[in-house]
């Protein structure tokens, strides 16, 4: 009987333990600042929040949710990309404490008539 106690006890602190929870993400654009940034559910429940803001900025990504991030500032290409829950639990597994920071280097257009 106390082993089985033991063992209910060790498997609802672990799952307790283990419960995916929001991660905190900041993204900083390289060279530009205060590009606009958009998220877009791609996959899950809840979108990011906020959904939309300037860089640098810092969106909460909701367990089991894939996302559409697009930067865009003036003057620059676009970047646009999918992140997931998972893909951010992977790389910051292990970095307990550590911030998640995305830089994003955006690339300048040429300007108009000029040729390379």
């Amino acid at each position: 009987m106390r082993v089985m106690r033991a063992l209910i006890l060790g498997i609802v602190g672990s799952t307790l333990l283990g419960c995916a929870k929001p991660i905190s993400l900041q993204v900083e654009t390289v060279g530009v600042e205060g590009a606009a940034m958009r998220t877009s559910l791609v996959r899950g429940a809840r979108s990011t929040v906020p959904s939309e803001c300037a860089t640098p900025c810092t969106i909460e990504v909701e367990p089991d949710t894939a996302h559409e991030l697009r930067l865009e500032a003036p003057g620059h290409y676009p970047a646009s990309f999918e992140i997931s829950h998972e893909d951010l639990r992977k790389l910051t597994a292990g970095a307990l404490g550590a911030e998640s920071v995305l830089h994003v280097p955006l690339i300048r257009r040429s300007p108009e008539g000029e040729t390379r």
